[in-house]
């Protein structure tokens, strides 16, 4: 089985492992085609095109604010409102007010009083200087009548807010560009590395998956060879419930099944060996037993003597053979009838008839019955199933207590019945349960142990069957069950 798990696992790893090649070339042809899409030399020239344009509009509008700012330096004027009106029609969003005005006034400063004074203090004429974001531009003029103007300049928010984008991309872009090859090796390092994990879990789960299927095989094979070797009473132990489970538990059930044929043949082996021996033993004893009982009868008829004491003796040995040949003839009847296959003549009738009659034969026992008040029919051989149930009953009071009771019960199980003989004795030792219906076993004085093993036999020709339940010191119970 290792092999089929080698082959299963091998097939699966390389089922996993040929396409990473050909996926990690394609995923890199991939992102570099997607990466070409949005880094390459168009986009480019695109955004340092775009980025300088906006710088020459920011350079522009610096240009014609600072020429506009030193005409009002060399101008005269002290009019805030002409100042104001001159710019505005010029720039859009445009702020101007006079320091004086400027300090006097209850709004916020846009330039603070302490810069205004300090380039007064130093007698400059303009100074223009941008915000951090190059978004407003703010100055300080101060004109030939010594009047101080601030300006702040909004520059269009269009231009503020499109150059800042233009600024950031074209900064990530740079930066794109030069971690290019950088992010293609991230990129491929973090897809084999996760291929390697989804790789490796793939191959743990392949072969639990692979052990999983050849575990089974593997206890079918040794159960295989357990059954070659003749143990049929070995079991494949069955868990779950998929299709292996239910090849276990087939198999399990065609074992049973050979084990309980190989017993039935074995036993019916063992039953026509026994049989022939009976047959053998009954036909060597049966010839010479009649000769045996006339010779004695002559001997004893035909003395001619007149010693009494002598003709005594001779009735009595005479009546000892015929004795003792009668007790022969018996054993070879017996031998005779467990030889010989019964020619059963069953018929449909009520059982509880042959019950009462045999219990007419024991009116002096403590034989009790209990049947149902209703006809009972079954099929069955009158004449066999009363010599069974005689039998029972005559071993049940030889092993009954004195005292106790023999019962004979019937149970109607619609369709079935169920006859039991129950004593309460000495019981049979567990040992024995399993030898008593077996032919010449017996633990009486008398007797060859013929008896039971006859009343299986009418039992099972009647398609019946017949069990054993004894506890030592409680009793004994044979049950019959028959359809």
């Amino acid at each position: 089985m290792k092999t089929l798990r080698s082959k299963i696992f091998l097939f699966v790893s390389l089922l996993l492992v040929l396409p990473a090649v050909p996926l990690s070339f394609f995923t890199m042809q991939l992102l570099d085609k997607s990466y070409a899409i949005g880094v390459n030399e168009q986009v480019e020239e695109a955004l340092d095109g775009a980025l300088k344009l906006s710088a020459g509009y920011y350079r522009l509008q610096k240009e014609q604010l600072t020429r506009h700012l030193n005409n009002l330096a060399e101008s005269n004027t002290d009019s805030e409102n002409k100042v104001i009106n001159a710019f505005r029609s010029i720039f859009t969003d445009i702020e101007i007010e006079s320091y004086f005005t400027q300090k006097n006034h209850n709004g916020t400063e846009f330039i603070s009083g302490k810069l205004v004074q300090k380039f007064i203090d130093a007698n400059k004429k303009v100074e223009l200087w941008p915000s951090a974001n190059h978004a407003v531009l703010f100055a300080i003029v101060r004109n030939k009548s010594a009047k101080t103007f601030i300006v702040r300049y909004k520059l269009p928010s269009l231009f503020s807010e499109n150059a800042m984008q233009i600024q950031e991309i074209n900064q990530i872009y740079k930066t794109l560009g030069a971690l290019r090859g950088n992010i293609q090796k991230s990129f491929l390092f973090t897809f084999l590395l996760i291929y390697g994990l989804g790789l490796i879990l793939a191959l743990a789960i392949s072969y639990f998956i692979s052990k999983r299927i050849t575990r089974p095989i593997e206890k079918l094979k040794q159960a295989t060879t357990k059954i070659g070797k003749g143990d049929l009473n070995y079991k494949i132990d069955v868990k779950g419930h998929d299709e292996f489970s239910g090849l276990a538990e087939a198999f399990n059930s065609m074992t049973g099944a050979l084990q309980a044929n190989q017993d039935q043949i074995f036993q019916l082996e063992k039953m026509a060996t026994w049989q022939q021996l009976a047959r053998r033993l009954a036909h060597e004893i049966k010839n010479p037993l009649t000769p045996i009982q006339l010779m004695a009868q002559q001997m004893r008829d035909t003395y001619p003597g007149e010693d009494e004491t002598y003709k005594k003796m001779l009735a009595e040995c005479s009546e000892i053979i015929e004795e003792e040949v009668g007790s022969l003839k018996n054993l070879v009847r017996e031998f005779s009838d467990f030889a010989r296959l019964p020619e059963f003549k069953p018929q449909k009738q009520n059982i509880l008839i042959l019950i009462e009659s045999v219990k007419k034969l024991y009116l002096d026992s403590k034989l009790q019955i209990t049947i149902p008040d209703h006809s009972v029919e079954v099929s069955f051989d009158y004449d066999y199933l009363k010599r069974v149930l005689i039998n029972l009953v005559e071993n049940a009071i030889a092993a009954s207590k004195p005292g106790k009771f023999v019962q004979i019960v019937l149970v109607d199980r619609d369709g079935w019945i169920e006859l039991s003989v129950k004593d309460e004795g000495e019981g049979i030792p567990i040992e024995n349960q399993h030898k008593i219906f077996e032919p010449y076993f017996t633990t009486k004085r008398s007797g060859v142990g013929l008896g039971l093993a006859i009343v299986k036999k009418i039992v099972e020709e009647h398609g019946g069957v017949i069990t054993v339940d004894s506890k030592v010191g409680q009793g004994t119970e044979f049950k019959i069950i028959l359809e």
